[in-house]
């Protein structure tokens, strides 16, 4: 499905559903953040009387899938479920077409996001209501993200960039923080974060970054 259809949700929702139905049933989830725990698998899955179920985000993005698929494969008590956006649909069925069964999410209409942004957030105004699915565009992310800005800015029709901009208020004022506290520990560690994504912290790991810093 296209960002914002709720893939995430839904793929979570079946699996605390799954689980729920055994006490046998274990659920881990992976995605473009992850590290390369392949070489865990063992102990993770180790137990043959339990059922795993893997949740993958953004399979297109997880570059260790094929080593994950390597390690599964003779695996009778391991099912996968993932998600994948629309424009990467054609690329991960071309090469794994074949393993999965396919689920369209469609998007969500009109009425339905009004519903949900009536019953979450109690906004039961018809112009708000009307203006939050002309600037959404059928997107609940973006339905959602209006919404709150909405409430946070009463009495407003805040524009795509005010929406974007409330959203992203808090991680604006964070680093403005501290680069005004002038921290130079937390400005290396955000350099250090910009520069490899993700940092796996262990004995050795950490004596490498206490040199960084």
């Amino acid at each position: 499905g296209k960002a914002g259809d709720g893939k995430t949700r839904f793929v979570l929702e079946v699996a605390e559903q799954w689980k729920q139905q055994s006490n046998k049933r274990e659920v881990f989830i992976l995605n473009n953040n992850s590290f390369d725990i392949s070489n865990d698998f063992s102990r993770m899955l180790a137990n043959t009387e339990v059922e795993y179920l893997l949740l993958i985000d953004d399979i297109n993005r997880l570059s260790i899938f094929d080593r994950v698929l390597s390690f599964i494969k003779e695996k009778d008590n391991v099912k996968i479920v993932a998600t994948v956006r629309d424009y990467a649909l054609k690329s991960i069925t071309t090469v794994y077409g074949s393993l999965f069964d396919k689920i369209e999410l469609k998007p969500l209409t009109n009425e339905e996001i009004k519903n949900i942004i009536q019953k979450e957030y109690e906004i039961r105004q018809h112009k708000y209501l009307e203006y939050i699915l002309s600037v959404s565009k059928g997107n609940l992310r973006f339905a959602i993200l209006a919404s709150k800005t909405i409430l946070q800015k009463p009495d407003s029709f805040p524009q795509i960039k005010d929406i974007l901009e409330n959203h992203f208020t808090k991680i604006f004022k964070d680093i403005n923080e501290v680069i005004f506290m002038r921290n130079e520990n937390l400005i290396k560690t955000l350099g250090i974060l910009s520069f490899f994504q993700k940092f796996y912290l262990n004995d050795k790991d950490e004596t490498l970054l206490n040199k960084i810093l």
